[in-house]
């Protein structure tokens, strides 16, 4: 298999796992109350925890506000100011190293562009398989063209 050919099936897997995730009732429901009453701190919150649970689903352990992981030397909850960081386990345990992620994902609840623009770049300076940026939008055709 070719590497854009992995890299595909990798990120097709964790977008087939979040979809999944988002389609159950408890994750569903306040995510669209929240997108709906414009309350963007809540739809960080709880698109937040999509992520990490879409992440968790897949066997990776994730950084984000509200969600510490230990599997790193430094315990934290974000790590490099990104939103969400998933990391594989490594199969030895042992002493924690430092590992690169194999993703890294932004939640920008802002609706200015330049700030979603800045979170773009963010994650690309991160070296991970996967990267992505979610952007609130209330409406499709707020966004740039």
């Amino acid at each position: 298999m070719s590497a854009s050919a992995k890299a595909s099936s990798f990120a097709s897997r964790w977008r087939d796992t979040f979809t999944a995730v988002l389609q159950t009732d408890d994750v569903a429901t306040p995510l669209k109350q929240a997108a709906l009453a414009e309350r963007l701190t809540d739809w960080t919150k709880h698109l937040t925890s999509a992520v990490v649970q879409s992440c968790e689903a897949l066997g990776w352990s994730a950084a984000a506000k509200g969600f510490t992981l230990d599997l790193l030397p430094q315990v934290g909850q974000e790590y490099l100011g990104i939103d969400v960081m998933a990391f594989e386990i490594p199969l030895r345990c042992g002493v924690p190293c430092w590992l690169f992620p194999v993703a890294a994902f932004e939640l920008e609840n802002s609706r200015d562009d330049g700030r979603v623009a800045y979170s773009l770049w963010k994650v690309l300076c991160v070296r991970a398989g996967l990267r992505v940026v979610f952007a609130y939008r209330d409406d499709w055709g707020t966004g740039p063209g």
